[in-house]
């Protein structure tokens, strides 16, 4: 929210009308791709809290879990760049944009589906991290995938 609260007011300073609508729904297309998850990280949370003991069978579930996360983060994300790259090139048609900002918007929605590709993939150690109360590490897989 502080980001929010500090860019919203410099975004309304230096852009005009255009380029300020343009910022917000790449802000949409980013929410909307990000929806792709279907519960994963809560049923991962779930599932990894259940299996907290340090005992081989919970060791082995929790590997399983862990890896499903992965595999379906993998699912998710292909999904997700899949659609970026499908609708990044005719999104300044179907939005009317001026070639000024025609140009940038193609890429940033390729590179913007490719960063929530990441985070759909590192939601599966977050969760690892979260189950097991480390919430001092939560944000580290998301901040490499940031990265």
């Amino acid at each position: 929210m502080a980001v929010s609260i500090i860019s919203a007011p410099l975004m309304i300073k230096y852009l005009d009308k255009e380029a300020y609508g343009l910022s917000i729904i790449f802000y949409q297309i980013i929410n909307y791709l990000s929806l792709f998850d279907f519960g994963l990280s809560t049923a991962v949370n779930r599932h990894l809290a259940l299996h907290r003991a340090d005992t081989d069978e919970n060791r082995q579930m929790t590997n399983r879990i862990i890896t499903t996360a992965m595999v379906m983060g993998g699912v998710f994300g292909s999904f997700t760049i899949i659609i970026g790259f499908v609708f990044a090139p005719s999104l300044p048609g179907f939005y009317h944009l001026r070639p000024d900002l025609a140009a940038p918007a193609v890429p940033i929605v390729i590179t913007l589906s490719l960063v929530i590709a990441g985070q759909f993939m590192q939601r599966g150690l977050g969760s690892l991290f979260y189950a097991h109360h480390r919430q001092t590490l939560i944000g580290t897989p998301y901040l490499l995938s940031v990265c």
